[in-house]
């Protein structure tokens, strides 16, 4: 009787389990990360500027400002990380929240201005619980934008900038374009990402 091949037998023996690599802090230290990370202390003082326009334009300008640079950043000085994508799409979702709820306050907009602005978010909220630790673990490639998310963030942009100039038709028709990118953005990720697959699971061969 032949002796099992050492091929054989590595695939037979149990192969240890790897660690998904964590989301780490630390990979934000840098010029980049402090770009990205700057849009939640503006999200914080929205609030406090709102009834003085040169300001709260200037804290938008800002923030958008922020936003264009810290990606080019990134790559200029080679820091690209898991952890900068992820914090870059939560901070301009924390602040463009954050500054819709003020612009509102402010009188600049209407409620379904901002119904129609995060009507993505607003459908991609069941599912970001359900594949967060999936992409936080590294069991998938972090989710790249599609074209239809990134039109609907432009849109969304350009509205909140048309509304800050009271440029009303403007504001409308782009909240109305954008809240539809957006709809179908989310709507995309979903049948990408099919986050219902986790409670069924597949019989055995």
């Amino acid at each position: 009787m032949n002796a099992p091949s050492a091929n054989t037998a590595s695939r037979e023996m149990p192969q240890p389990a790897v660690e998904p690599e964590r989301l780490r802090f630390s990979q934000l230290f840098n010029l980049a990360g402090a770009l990205t990370l700057l849009r939640l202390p503006l999200a914080v003082v929205t609030n406090h500027f709102m009834h003085n326009h040169v300001a709260f334009v200037g804290v938008f300008l800002l923030a958008m400002a922020s936003d264009v640079l810290d990606g080019h950043v990134a790559r200029w000085t080679k820091t690209q990380s898991r952890a900068g994508a992820v914090a870059d799409g939560w901070a301009d979702k924390i602040f463009l929240i954050n500054f819709a709820w003020a612009m509102q306050m402010a009188g600049y907009v209407e409620g379904w201005h901002l119904w129609l602005w995060f009507l993505r978010e607003i459908i991609q909220g069941a599912i970001v619980p359900i594949v967060a630790l999936d992409y936080a673990y590294q069991r998938k490639p972090h989710p790249s934008p599609l074209p239809e998310g990134r039109l609907a963030t432009l849109c969304i942009a350009v509205a909140m900038m048309a509304g800050l100039a009271h440029l009303d038709a403007a504001r409308d028709i782009l909240t109305v374009v954008g809240g539809l990118m957006g709809a179908l953005a989310a709507l995309r990720y979903a049948w990408r990402d099919q986050p219902w697959k986790r409670f069924f699971r597949k019989s055995d061969i």
